[in-house]
């Protein structure tokens, strides 16, 4: 069965350690925590994630090792302080759903738009977003 652990409502600045031993974890939600940041380690050890959730944290910048979670269907960021979205995102071909949300982002990351596959892609309440990028065509929700 799937392997989850939830760690919500902790005082976290990063994710725990511990939890990079966890090979097997297919699920990991740390929410509400005042997380700032997110280890690069994090894509390197969590190979078998398939959700990741950390919304509602502090965290400003993504790193490019979550570009290795490719078994990666759902990504949940929304309600944090993130301005941009690393390029490596565009590897992750089994994401479906996206979540930036309330973020500070001020275009719609254009690795997202190269994600095929991708069926929903949340980004509202960015104030600086004007714009859809033209890679947005290759989405399957607008094939």
């Amino acid at each position: 069965g799937d392997t989850e652990i939830v760690l919500n409502c902790f005082k976290f600045d990063t994710i725990p350690d511990v939890l990079f031993q966890c090979s097997h974890l297919q699920s990991l939600t740390s929410s509400m925590n005042g997380m700032r940041t997110v280890p690069e380690a994090f894509g390197e050890r969590l190979q078998n994630l398939t959700t990741l959730n950390l919304s509602q944290n502090h965290i400003v910048s993504v790193p490019a090792s979550l570009g290795l979670l490719r078994k990666l269907t759902r990504l949940d960021l929304n309600r944090n302080d993130i301005t941009s979205v690393p390029d490596a995102l565009a590897n992750l071909k089994q994401l479906k759903v996206a979540n930036f949300d309330y973020n500070e982002l001020d275009a719609i990351p254009s690795c997202l738009c190269r994600i095929a596959n991708l069926e929903q892609c949340y980004v509202a309440q960015n104030e600086g977003i004007a714009t859809i990028p033209l890679e947005a065509k290759n989405w399957k929700m607008c094939q």
